[in-house]
């Protein structure tokens, strides 16, 4: 509570034909005393504001969990998708190789043409350019892996930082 002390002095001076009993100087004193009852109101704004700034925080970090889990989610299915891939490009490349040879053999005894040579080896060569493709892809993966794991630990590292801020 404030209290104040106030106090006026006022004086009249009559003009003209007006008596100056009517006009009388003045002192008046008086005591103000205040209480804020209002600070209640701005200590619950505050604390509503924080607890707003909490919820959206919370939030956020939900959302980010979110994401990052079915980004996470994503990334571990397109990568055993790529891994099957490959092993299958793989399979299929050994196989158009081993072909490829028995159709030598049988080019070198006479009984395939060498039109059915360069076929086998054409397989052969597009066998190689998929399972070349499919390693490419399991790299990208893994590349974005790696980005995905990089920006969940930045991102971890700049809350924990941030709620150090907020706790000092």
């Amino acid at each position: 509570p404030t209290v104040d002390l106030v106090s006026s002095y006022v004086q009249n001076n009559p003009s003209g034909s007006a008596k100056k009993s009517d006009y009388e100087n003045e002192f008046k004193t008086g005591v103000n005393v205040s209480l804020n009852i209002f600070n209640g109101f701005r200590n619950s704004a505050q604390e509503s504001k924080m607890v707003a700034s909490y919820s959206q925080a919370k939030l956020q970090i939900d959302d980010f969990l979110l994401k990052t889990r079915y980004n996470i989610d994503s990334q571990l299915s397109k990568y055993s998708a790529a891994k099957e891939t490959y092993l299958v490009a793989e399979r299929s490349h050994k196989n158009a190789l081993q072909l490829t040879g028995l159709y030598e053999q049988e080019f070198q005894l006479g009984q395939k043409s060498l039109l059915d040579l360069i076929s086998s080896r054409n397989e052969a060569f597009q066998a190689y350019v998929s399972m070349v493709d499919s390693k490419y892809s399991l790299y990208m993966l893994k590349l974005q892996q790696l980005s995905l794991v990089f920006h969940l630990i930045d991102y971890l590292k700049g809350n924990s930082a941030s709620e150090l801020n907020i706790t000092k």
